[in-house]
C-alpha cells in the first residue's frame, strides 16, 4: 500500500543517517586506539586490521539497523495484508489531501459487499455507494466529524454496484501526519442488512407487544417476572418496575383449583389455557383468559415461560346483560302466551257481568257488587296489558285520565310494599290533573320509586341502627321542574322541551343517598348497587322509558345521607284535549241491531258464545265460526247478508287478518272488527285497512263501551261504503 511505502521511504533516510554517523565514530574510535597503542598508521598490516574491525562493526550495525527491522517490516507487513485481506468487514483508505477525496485502497471484502472491482473504485469519491435515499442526518455527521478531524461510526443505507440496498455501518478514522493533520480516512465497512431486518421486526414485535390490549408477561422457571408489557401493569394496577421480580402466582387467587390446575401444568412444562379469576395487586378480582406456554432454547432446554391474558370482565357483563335479555324474552314469550288466554277468560267473564247486570237492574244491591267485579275484571286487563308492555316493550295505550282519583287508586297497591316501621306521608292535591298516557305504566314507575325509596331507608337503618326513623313522602300536584330544560338534575331526552304545565308525582325518602358519580349512571339499564336478590338493575331504566314515553321528564335530588328526590313530571292536557275517560256505565246500551246479520269468529267458545249472546240481547242475528276456515265458508254461504265480521287474530288454520281480507275483497262494505288477546303490533296498527278506517281492533277484553261505539260507527259508515272501499291496497 502507498501508506506502508511512504512508511518505508521515511525510515530508509532515517536508517541510513544514522549508519553514517556509526560509522564515522567506529573509525574515529579506530584511529584514537591505534594512536594510543602508538602503531604505525601506514603499515599495512595496520591498515587491513582497521579495514577488517570497521567492517565487522559495519556489518554488525547494518544487520542490526537495516537488514533485521526489514525482515520484520516484511513480516509486519505480510501480516497486515493478509489481515486486511482476510477481514469479513471491508476496508476503504482515502486521501485526503485529493479534491476528490479519492480511494487509494479496499480489501477483497469491500469489493465482496459492494460489487465494485478494486479497479473500478480506485481514484473515485466513496459518494459512489450513495443513494437518493441515503440518511441526510449521517451524512451530515459524517462530515462534520471528517471537518473536526475525529474518528466517527455512523449507519447508513448504501447501494451496491448492481443497484440493490444494503445497510452500511461504517467507523471511520482519520490518519495523522508528523503535523498532526489529517491525510488519510480509513473505513471499516460492515454489511448489517440482516442484523437491522432483525432489529425491525423485533422492535416491531416489542411495539406491538407493547400497545397489545392483551397482558403479557414472561417469568423464570421458578416463577419471577422478568419481562411485562404496560397492559399487564394495568391490569395488575402496579408500575413496570414494581412487577418484574414478583411471582406471577401472587396475581392468582390462593386455594383455587383452576390455580392449582394452572401451577400443576407448568410444573409438567406443558401449556396451559382457560377462563379464571385474577387477581389485582389491591386484591380486587376480575374475569381473564388465559395462556401459560414453556419456552426453550436452541437445545430444548426450558428457560422461561410466557403467559397472555386478556380482562374480559365487560364480556363477561355483556353475558350477563345477554343472559338477562333472554330471560326477559323468555318471559315477555311466557307473558304473552297467558295474556292471551287470560284476555279471553277475562272478555267471556265481562261480557257475562253485563249480561248478569242486564238481569237484575231491579236489584240495586246485586247490582253494585256486579260492577265490583266488573271493575276488578278491568283491572286485571289493565295489569296484565301491563305486564306486556313491561317484558315485550310494546308502545304504551295512550288514554286521557285524571290523575286524582288515579293517586287515589294507587295508594291501595303502595301502602303493602311499605313496612310499617317505615312512615308513609301521602300529599294528593284536590285540584283536576287531566294527563293523557297509560296507568298502569304510570302505576309500575311510582311502585319503582316507593320500592327504591323503601330500600334506601333500610340501608341508612342498618348504619344508624334502632334510633333512626324512616319517612317515605308521596307528592301528586301541580308544577313544572325547577329551573327547566337547563336543570344539572333533570333526566331526559336531550332534545324535549320541559312542558309549561305539569302534573308533578314526587317521591322523597331519607335514606342513604346518591352519590354524585352513581347518580349519572342510576338509569343505565342493568345498573344496581342492591344485592342480587333485591334488584335487577330495571326499575328506574323502566321509570325513564316510560316518563319519556309520555313527553316529560325527571329531576333527581340526592345527596349521600341525606336522601333522595324524584320528581316525574307529565304534561297537562289542554281544555281541548280533555277528553277524560270515566267509568263505565252500568246501563250501557248498545245500538239496536234490528235483524243485521253478525259473523263472530273466535276459536274460544267461551269468548265467542259470550260475545254471540251480547250481540242476540241486543237484536242482532249472529253467525259463529271457531276457525279461520269455517269463517271463510260461512261468509261464503251468507255473503249476502252479513253486514259486520268480529274475527279473532289467531286462530287455527286461516289467520283472522286473512279472513278479514278475503272478507273485504268480496264485500267492501262489510264493517270488520280483528280481535286479539295479544298486543297490537306496530305492523298491524299501520295496515292499510285500518289506516282507511275500514278494519277496526278491538283488544280483549274489550268494554262495553267500546262494543257500542264500534257498532255504532259501524252502522253510520255502513252506508258510504261503496265500490270506492275495495280500492284500499292491501
Amino acid at each position: 500500500m502507498d501508506i506502508i511505502e511512504d512508511l518505508a521511504q521515511a525510515a530508509t533516510w532515517r536508517i541510513g543517517l544514522k549508519l553514517l554517523v556509526a560509522i564515522v565514530g567506529i573509525e574515529l574510535l579506530i584511529m584514537v586506539a591505534l594512536a594510543a597503542l602508538r602503531l604505525d598508521a601506514d603499515s599495512w598490516w595496520v591498515g587491513v586490521g582497521d579495514a577488517l574491525v570497521l567492517g565487522l562493526c559495519s556489518s554488525a550495525l547494518i544487520y542490526f539497523w537495516v537488514v533485521r527491522p526489514l525482515k520484520q517490516a516484511k513480516q509486519q507487513n505480510d501480516l497486515f495484508q493478509t489481515v486486511v485481506n482476510t477481514l469479513p468487514a471491508g476496508v476503504v483508505v482515502t486521501d485526503y489531501t485529493r479534491d476528490e477525496h479519492a480511494i487509494i485502497s479496499v480489501n477483497p471484502a469491500f469489493t465482496h459487499i459492494t460489487g465494485y472491482r478494486e479497479e473500478e473504485v480506485l481514484g473515485r469519491h466513496p459518494r459512489l455507494l450513495q443513494g437518493e435515499d441515503a440518511d441526510k442526518t449521517a451524512l451530515e455527521r459524517t462530515r462534520k466529524a471528517m471537518q473536526e478531524q475525529r474518528p466517527v461510526h455512523v449507519l447508513q443505507r448504501n447501494r451496491r454496484k448492481d443497484g440493490s440496498l444494503f445497510w452500511n455501518e461504517l467507523y471511520l478514522s482519520p490518519i495523522m501526519d508528523a503535523h498532526g493533520r489529517a491525510t488519510r480516512w480509513v473505513g471499516l465497512v460492515h454489511d448489517v442488512t440482516q442484523r437491522k431486518e432483525l432489529e425491525d421486526e423485533v422492535r416491531r414485535l416489542a411495539h406491538a407487544v407493547e400497545q397489545a390490549e392483551e397482558a403479557v408477561c414472561t417469568f423464570d422457571v421458578e416463577g419471577r417476572i422478568d419481562f411485562c408489557n404496560p397492559a399487564f401493569c394495568r391490569n395488575v394496577g402496579l408500575e413496570m418496575e414494581d412487577v418484574r421480580g414478583q411471582v406471577v402466582w401472587m396475581f392468582w387467587p390462593e386455594n383455587d383449583e383452576i390455580t392449582e390446575t394452572a401451577r400443576q401444568a407448568v410444573a409438567d412444562e406443558r401449556v396451559w389455557s382457560g377462563r379464571h379469576r385474577r387477581l389485582r395487586a389491591d386484591g380486587s378480582e376480575y374475569e381473564a383468559l388465559t395462556s401459560l406456554s414453556p419456552v426453550r432454547d436452541e437445545h430444548g432446554v426450558l428457560i422461561r415461560y410466557s403467559a397472555l391474558h386478556r380482562d374480559i370482565s365487560d364480556m363477561v357483563e355483556f353475558e350477563r346483560e345477554m343472559m338477562r335479555a333472554q330471560r326477559m324474552e323468555a318471559m315477555g314469550t311466557l307473558t304473552g302466551g297467558i295474556a292471551h288466554d287470560f284476555n279471553n277468560m277475562l272478555a267471556g267473564m265481562l261480557g257475562h257481568l253485563y249480561l248478569m247486570k242486564k238481569a237484575v237492574q231491579d236489584k240495586p244491591r246485586v247490582l253494585d257488587r256486579i260492577q265490583t267485579i266488573e271493575e276488578q275484571g278491568h283491572r286485571a286487563a289493565d295489569l296484565v296489558r301491563q305486564l306486556l308492555t313491561f317484558a315485550r316493550k310494546s308502545d304504551v295505550e295512550r288514554k286521557p285520565f285524571d290523575m286524582r282519583p288515579f293517586a287515589k287508586e294507587i295508594v291501595r297497591f303502595i301502602e303493602p310494599v311499605v313496612p310499617e316501621n317505615i312512615r308513609l306521608m301521602l300529599e294528593i292535591a284536590d285540584a283536576p290533573m287531566p294527563v293523557e298516557g297509560d296507568a298502569g305504566q304510570i302505576q309500575q314507575c311510582i311502585l319503582n320509586l316507593v320500592v327504591n325509596a323503601r330500600h334506601a331507608i333500610e340501608d341508612r337503618a342498618k348504619e344508624e341502627g334502632r334510633g333512626f326513623r324512616g319517612e317515605i313522602r308521596l307528592m301528586i300536584r301541580l308544577g313544572i321542574p325547577k329551573g327547566g330544560c337547563d336543570a344539572a338534575n333533570r333526566f331526559c331526552e336531550p332534545s324535549k322541551i320541559c312542558p309549561e304545565s305539569c302534573v308533578e308525582v314526587r317521591v322523597e325518602d331519607n335514606g342513604c343517598g346518591i352519590s354524585p358519580a352513581l347518580r349519572e349512571r342510576i338509569f343505565e339499564p342493568y345498573f344496581t348497587t342492591k344485592q342480587a336478590n333485591r334488584g335487577t338493575g330495571l326499575g328506574l331504566s323502566m321509570v325513564q322509558g316510560c316518563v319519556e314515553m309520555h313527553h316529560g321528564c325527571i329531576q333527581v335530588e340526592s345527596e349521600p345521607g341525606r336522601g333522595s328526590v324524584f320528581s316525574l313530571f307529565f304534561p297537562v292536557m289542554s281544555h281541548e284535549e280533555e277528553g277524560v275517560g270515566v267509568e263505565e256505565a252500568a246501563d250501557t246500551k248498545l245500538p239496536p241491531g234490528r235483524g243485521c246479520t253478525v259473523l263472530v269468529a273466535d276459536d274460544d267458545h267461551s269468548m265467542r258464545d259470550v260475545l254471540k249472546e251480547v250481540l242476540e240481547e241486543a237484536d242482532y242475528r249472529v253467525l259463529v265460526a271457531d276457525s279461520g276456515e269455517e269463517a271463510v265458508d260461512i261468509f261464503q254461504k251468507h255473503r249476502d247478508v252479513i253486514c259486520m265480521a268480529f274475527v279473532d287474530k289467531v286462530m287455527p288454520g286461516r289467520d283472522g287478518l286473512e279472513v278479514v281480507r278475503h272478507i273485504h275483497m268480496s264485500r267492501p262494505d262489510v264493517g270488520l272488527v280483528l280481535m286479539s288477546g295479544y298486543e297490537m303490533a306496530d305492523t298491524l296498527l299501520q295496515d292499510p285497512l285500518v289506516l282507511a278506517g275500514v278494519m277496526h281492533l278491538m283488544r280483549k277484553p274489550w268494554r262495553m263501551d267500546e262494543l257500542a261505539r264500534l257498532l255504532g260507527s259501524m252502522a253510520e259508515n255502513s252506508d258510504r261504503q261503496g265500490p270506492e272501499a275495495a280500492e284500499v291496497r292491501l
